[in-house]
């Protein structure tokens, strides 16, 4: 197993020679530099060594029994994680040029000539050592970038997911929408422009009984009213006209009202009067989370009461949505495709300039949705 290495691990040279007198004199002298010395006494050795152990630089004898120097470093620059390591031989020989060349050939950066020249030996190893280092840093640099490319992008795949979660809950939400209109629109409203059409069928063909026509007539008056209520119903479902009319206060009292009535559950409000005028995208904004809130309650709470609280603080306003019921679970909480609905109030607060924050406990939950005033435009 290859050891990892990290800012703080002294960097390790390997030294290859086959006289232990060597090896002692080599430790001896490298002892005044920032490392590490490991030995070995002849080539399969540092092979050993090499598999376990990664190193800055080595420290090679040519003339060795079995596997001389040149040997061992045409096996080290065919190895993956040692083909790149410097290699120095110490030799007598290197001096002529043939042997030179061969151990260039065979991988060798440098040589360091017997007897060795302390001043000169420390020199290169203390450069090729500052390599390492640089070396170093830029390989834990590059793995850090790594690490923080692979979260960047599971968090970006991560939010994909969502963003494509959170459009498929509007699109459902929309549908749903669509069939409840449609429903309500094809078996109220067809039913009753059928009956008023039977009605006046009926008229054009007996206009003789004056008492009956005039009975007729009364029970098509009803009929047009019921048709303009439910016309009424249907469009304060698409788009109450308190939107366009009302303050925010107003707003949100008006829909209070409502999910009270249809919900039976006890609703308090508390509003601050608003003295400026506030941006229509934010009023909006607002009375839709009132609303996603009102009706998560209503599905899932199982409260008997709600507390709504809407305050200005400095440029800002913040509307606070407290139940009395069981609280959400946490994981429903912590994953993003079972609670859709929070997820997109806090979608549309953001959008807006504002932010929204959940609290929940098994006492209940508070939803507080916080948004800048705007301008009134």
């Amino acid at each position: 197993m290859e050891k990892n290495m990290t800012r703080t691990d002294p960097p390790a040279i390997l030294v290859v020679d086959d006289e232990r007198a060597n090896l002692i004199a080599m430790r001896h002298l490298l002892k005044v530099l920032p490392c590490m010395v490991v030995e070995a006494q002849s080539g399969e050795e540092a092979l050993r060594l090499c598999l376990g152990e990664r190193f800055a630089l080595a420290l090679i004898d040519v003339r060795m029994p079995g596997m001389d120097g040149f040997e061992l470093a045409e096996l080290l620059r065919g190895t993956e994680h040692t083909k790149e390591m410097p290699l120095l031989f110490v030799s007598a020989t290197l001096t002529q040029m043939p042997h030179a060349l061969q151990g260039y050939q065979a991988g060798a950066l440098d040589y360091i000539q017997k007897p060795v020249d302390d001043r000169i030996l420390l020199s290169k190893v203390k450069v090729l050592l500052d390599l390492h280092q640089t070396r170093e840093e830029l390989r834990l640099h590059r793995d850090h970038l790594a690490i923080l490319v692979a979260e960047r992008t599971a968090s970006l795949e991560q939010a994909r997911a969502e963003l494509r979660a959170l459009h498929r809950h509007v699109e459902q939400a929309r549908e749903q929408e669509r069939r409840r209109i449609a429903r309500a629109l094809h078996d109220e409203m067809g039913n009753t422009l059928a009956q008023q059409k039977m009605t006046i069928e009926w008229l054009l063909g007996n206009r003789r009984d004056p008492e009956q026509t005039h009975q007729e007539l009364e029970r098509l008056k009803g009929q047009v009213e019921e048709a303009i209520a439910k016309v009424r119903h249907l469009t304060l479902i698409l788009r109450p006209p308190v939107l366009d009319h009302g303050t925010l206060p107003e707003i949100l009292e008006w829909q209070a009202t409502q999910f009270e009535k249809s919900s039976g559950i006890h609703c308090r409000v508390e509003t601050a009067p608003m003295d400026t005028p506030m941006d229509e995208n934010h009023k909006l904004a607002l009375f839709r989370i009132l609303q996603e809130s009102l009706t998560n309650v209503g599905r899932h709470a199982a409260a008997s009461e709600v507390a709504i609280a809407l305050h200005r603080l400095d440029r800002r306003i913040q509307l606070t949505i407290q139940d009395n019921g069981c609280g959400i679970p946490d994981e429903i909480l912590l994953d993003p495709r079972r609670c859709l609905g929070l997820r997109g109030m806090e979608e549309r607060a953001c959008q807006n300039g504002g932010e929204l924050h959940v609290e929940t406990s098994s006492a209940g939950t508070r939803v507080t949705a916080s948004l800048p005033m705007g301008d009134g435009s």
